[in-house]
């Protein structure tokens, strides 16, 4: 899940990466998030929770394929399974 978090961390505008890394990472709080980035708080709360919501979309979207190849690994498991 490392891998996949940073990966998409990386997908994420530069803004939006910044403002996640510096609250989660460097625990900045929103408002000196902003205040470093020259931003206004509400902005760089907007730029925050939209890279969140495309972080999570992202991580679904994994999380959907994991489940699925999950699934086929057991189903294939089933089809050569013998039992006498």
């Amino acid at each position: 899940w490392v891998r996949c978090v940073e990966t998409g961390i990386a997908k994420l505008g530069i803004k939006q990466r910044r403002v996640i890394e510096m609250v989660h990472f460097e625990g900045y709080t929103l408002r000196e998030a902003a205040e470093i980035l020259r931003e206004s708080l509400a902005n760089a709360r907007n730029i925050y929770y939209r890279g969140l919501k495309e972080l999570k979309e992202f991580l679904n979207g994994k999380a959907v394929l994991k489940k699925a190849h999950e699934a086929v690994v057991l189903e294939r498991e089933d089809a050569y399974r013998f039992e006498p």
